[in-house]
């Protein structure tokens, strides 16, 4: 973990990223506006691929998906039935961490019209917005089976971007919600790793 030390600077950066960038939040809201409106190709193309994608970031799909590793793993080895376990580990984490974060902040999502707002320890519906919970549990997956599969790591991580870009087009949620949930979905996932994998060379490149 020594060799690590420097992964703790993720959640001092998610602190701190979004009182510097707040009133780019807003300049960003007023630019999803335009584009709903406007509809430009990229749009349109985002548009048309967003099922997958809202496939791919609900987490009933996500551990459907990691069960079924799982349950590979237990009859092709046990390798494969480790990726599935830590991936379902980092799920949880992941999830369960980030709603805890979202009650305690109590940021108004962009849909409820109040600008940057926080409300504080909150359980009401709408105030729920930072950090992201999809990306968050995002990018915890995609660092995992990046570490496990590292020759498409490029595709998990652009998958993940994806999940982010998506709630801001959305309206679900501000940039910084989506910045701050990738980088704490990157610290889960590392710590995690770290912690359930102590001799990497037995699991990694496993395809």
């Amino acid at each position: 973990m020594r060799r690590n030390k420097y992964v703790f600077l993720l959640p001092l950066a998610a602190a701190v990223l979004p009182f510097l960038t707040l009133g780019h939040d807003m300049g960003a809201l007023a630019w999803v506006h335009h584009i709903h409106k406007s509809k430009p190709p990229a749009y349109l193309a985002f548009h048309f691929i967003s099922p997958f994608v809202d496939m791919i970031g609900y987490g009933g799909w996500q551990i459907g998906i990691i069960a079924g590793l799982f349950a590979v793993g237990l009859f092709t080895g046990r390798r494969v039935r480790r990726l599935g376990f830590v991936l379902f580990v980092s799920f949880i984490s992941s999830g369960v961490g980030v709603q805890i974060l979202k009650h305690l902040i109590g940021r108004a999502r962009p849909r409820k019209g109040l600008g940057v707002f926080f409300a504080g320890p909150t359980l009401k519906g709408g105030f729920d917005s930072f950090p992201s919970g999809h990306t968050m549990v995002a990018f915890c997956l995609a660092y995992t089976l990046a570490r496990f599969f590292p020759r498409y790591s490029p595709l998990f991580y652009l998958i993940a971007v994806m999940v982010g870009v998506e709630r801001v087009l959305l309206l679900a949620h501000f940039p910084t919600d989506v910045l701050v949930g990738s980088l704490l979905g990157l610290f889960t996932g590392r710590m995690i790793f770290e912690l359930w994998i102590k001799e990497p060379e037995k699991y990694l490149n496993l395809g």
